[in-house]
């Protein structure tokens, strides 16, 4: 043939004419480079066992008893080709095995293939035959874009396939490690489609936290303050109750449905308190006049 994968190890027979009537150690060349092995056939064929290379349209000649042929543009290198991943996704942490399909990966594990994801190459990648390779993919670089799988054959690459892709995803337990959760283009799916409202109440609970100890301290203040006249009944909480609505909506918009804002009394119960609080001081007061 005048053809051969790049991993090389293809007998290949050269016909001519003067190879001599016997086996004086003829030595052919493929671009350049000696065959792995040649062999004397008769005094018009030869047989080369092609060396690993890359190229098209290389010049193939002899050399027999210290003289050399007329090289002739006769061979051409098919490099890898890629056409399948499986599986076409897994955890960005990597060490997944994954099988990618092609052809022109190599007779033999002697080939050595190197396969890359994205870019960065195998951790290990294993031979398995011409058509297939296993990698055992890398640590990802990011979360769910797709990153084009090559083979490498002796340095000669496979091109980009738009069907030879991989997606890194998160891995479980991958989001409590990180302590970040990242979600696929579109939104987040399943289990994991309310992960922003947790987040969210926990930030809220912690903004309230914050109002009724201000609340609280406010007052204190005014509750030792003494000659200050007290509000009248009807205004008692106000502020409490409007951040005890603003609660109960939030809760609504956070999908629950049988949420009623007259039904969160945090605050309210919280104002009471205090309100019992100021009372008992003002008495110890006067009991101290």
């Amino acid at each position: 043939p005048d053809f051969g994968n790049s991993a090389g190890g293809l007998p290949v027979t050269i016909t001519g004419s003067s190879f001599g009537v016997s086996d004086e150690n003829p030595v052919a060349f493929v671009g350049g480079t000696a065959c792995s092995r040649t062999l004397y056939m008769s005094d018009s064929k030869i047989v080369c066992v092609t060396p690993p290379g890359g190229g098209s349209s290389l010049q193939v000649s002899a050399q027999i008893g210290g003289q050399s042929s007329n090289p002739l543009n006769a061979f051409s290198y098919q490099a890898p080709e890629v056409a399948q991943v499986e599986p076409p996704s897994g955890p960005i942490t990597g060490d997944t095995v994954i099988t990618i399909m092609g052809r022109h990966f190599g007779k033999s594990s002697a080939s050595k293939p190197e396969a890359s994801v994205g870019g960065v190459r195998c951790l290990t990648t294993k031979w398995v035959s011409d058509s297939e390779v296993e990698c055992t993919t890398p640590r990802g670089k990011d979360l769910y874009s797709r990153h084009h799988v090559l083979v490498a054959v002796q340095g000669v690459q496979s091109s980009q396939s738009s069907d030879a892709l991989y997606t890194f995803v998160e891995g479980e337990g991958e989001s409590k490690s990180s302590g970040l959760t990242m979600h696929p283009p579109g939104g987040p799916k399943g289990p994991n489609e309310r992960a922003p409202g947790v987040y969210l109440t926990i930030a809220y609970l912690v903004a309230l936290g914050f109002i009724i100890g201000g609340i609280a301290c406010v007052r204190l203040l005014f509750s030792r303050g003494g000659g200050a006249a007290r509000a009248p009944k009807s205004r008692r909480g106000i502020i409490a109750r409007i951040i005890n609505r603003i609660w109960g909506t939030f809760f609504k918009s956070q999908g629950d449905a049988a949420a009623d804002a007259s039904m969160y009394h945090i605050v309210d119960q919280i104002d009471i308190e205090m309100e019992a609080s100021s009372e008992i001081d003002m008495v110890e007061q006067r009991e101290l006049r």
